[in-house]
């Protein structure tokens, strides 16, 4: 089956979605439902969906959407004043928020392992140490029975083929979160690629048949699929929901560590109890502790300082904040990363402007 992202999109969030759009919640006479529109990345787009039809189940007169098209036209629709949020897969600088109207208030939500998916089917369990996750995207590892790969993998028959990776075209947050963390242990990358939306692999990797680009994570999921000896990097749950086979990393305490709930809980625990002052998501960039998986991305909800509208401003509280509460066991659902307490707390936090402008005006 081919995997487009209309379908993937679509049948990742169809088990919450199916029950949703079947209650005639809008067929309420008499009551025009109040709209809200945001574009950003691919990566939160599901859980972005499913809070949203969630939400109007319980309340049908506010109807949110959302359409994943990528980072850097979320935040180019929310600065022209085409939508009411956006998001991004990466912080904006302090510099830059400012050149936007009124400012903007941006909070982590959404939260997913960044994995690393192959197309091998005579092999069981890939595990990539950091050397060799070095030498993968730095090009100095170009097949698959590289001496670094079978050290790594010693009970594993890795073929005599060809590496080709599967890497995002354009700009993309999941490749910003993957160059973070591969500057944050190889100091080569750091230098030769560094932490960006558009790393450009073809400096690093320049042999034919070596890079291929896919458009979104469902592209490159699909690419990998249809590539033997393919290897790419997308969000958690479009790999899991495809079934697709996922390396075991190194992280920061040398230890392999698969991607699953376990591994993605422990890595959360690395934000810390803000009454110490210690939370920050940046420790996710390679998150400490035995059991941390150590790649994980956050995308930011991207909102106004201060909305026209006070019904507008007032739902997206209200939607924010159930993204908080119930949202969390779906997020968990279908395949995020539900967020700790201390960092539940530190995103009330970042909304504390937002809830005090509302406050202000009532």
């Amino acid at each position: 089956m081919k995997w487009s992202r209309s379908n993937l999109v679509q049948r990742l969030t169809a088990a919450v979605l199916t029950a949703l759009l079947l209650t005639p919640a809008m067929l309420i006479a008499g009551d025009k439902p109040l709209r809200l529109y945001g574009t950003g990345g691919t990566f939160p787009e599901p859980l972005y969906l499913s809070w949203m039809h969630s939400f109007t189940a319980e309340h049908p007169q506010i109807q949110p959407d959302y359409q994943g098209l990528s980072s850097a036209r979320g935040l180019n629709d929310l600065a022209a004043g085409r939508v009411d949020y956006a998001s991004a897969d990466f912080k904006v600088s302090a510099e830059d928020a400012k050149t936007m109207a009124d400012g903007i208030i941006q909070l982590p939500m959404a939260a997913a392992g960044i994995v690393l998916i192959y197309n091998l089917p005579e092999v069981g369990q890939l595990e990539l140490s950091r050397e060799a996750m070095a030498g993968l995207f730095s090009g100095t590892i170009s097949r698959w029975n590289d001496p670094i790969l079978t050290k790594a993998n010693p009970n594993a028959r890795l073929p005599d083929l060809p590496i080709t990776l599967v890497a995002r075209s354009g700009a993309s947050g999941t490749s910003y979160n993957l160059t973070a963390h591969l500057s944050a242990i190889s100091p080569d990358l750091a230098s030769r690629v560094g932490t960006t939306l558009t790393p450009n692999w073809a400096t690093v990797i320049d042999r034919p048949g070596g890079l291929v680009r896919g458009s979104g994570n469902d592209g490159v999921t699909a690419l990998v699929r249809s590539i033997p000896g393919a290897i790419g990097y997308v969000a958690y749950p479009y790999a899991d929901f495809t079934n697709t086979p996922m390396a075991a990393i190194e992280n920061r305490n040398g230890r392999m560590v698969a991607p699953n709930p376990i591994s993605f809980a422990a890595a959360m625990n690395a934000i810390t109890d803000t009454t110490t002052g210690a939370a920050d998501i940046v420790t996710l960039v390679d998150p400490p502790g035995a059991e941390a998986y150590p790649i994980i991305a956050v995308s930011y909800l991207m909102l106004r300082s201060h909305y026209a509208s006070t019904a507008k401003q007032e739902a997206i509280l209200d939607i924010v904040e159930y993204a908080l509460g119930p949202g969390q066991s779906i997020a968990e659902r279908i395949g995020y990363i539900p967020f700790s307490p201390a960092a539940v707390e530190l995103v009330r936090e970042g909304l504390s402007p937002l809830k005090a402008n509302a406050a202000g005006e009532q």
